[in-house]
């Protein structure tokens, strides 16, 4: 396996699903942020799963471009 040899595709993988975990977590569990309005944790929330769905998608096109 070639994502083996380069670690730092796994951090990125891990960061990009931490970014998708942590916008889940504040999607069913909007107090968890006393400083914003229901409303703004929601949004906050659906931003931190797009950035995570990007991250992710970048990690790939890095791991497709470090195969060739």
């Amino acid at each position: 396996m070639q994502i083996l040899k380069s670690p730092g595709i796994i951090i990125r993988i891990l960061i990009a699903i931490g970014y998708v975990l942590l916008s889940i977590l504040f999607l069913f569990n909007p107090t968890v942020i006393s400083i914003l309005s229901e409303k703004m944790t929601y949004m906050f929330s659906a931003l931190l799963f797009i950035y995570g769905i990007f991250r992710c998608y970048r990690a790939y096109q890095l791991f497709n471009d470090s195969e060739k």
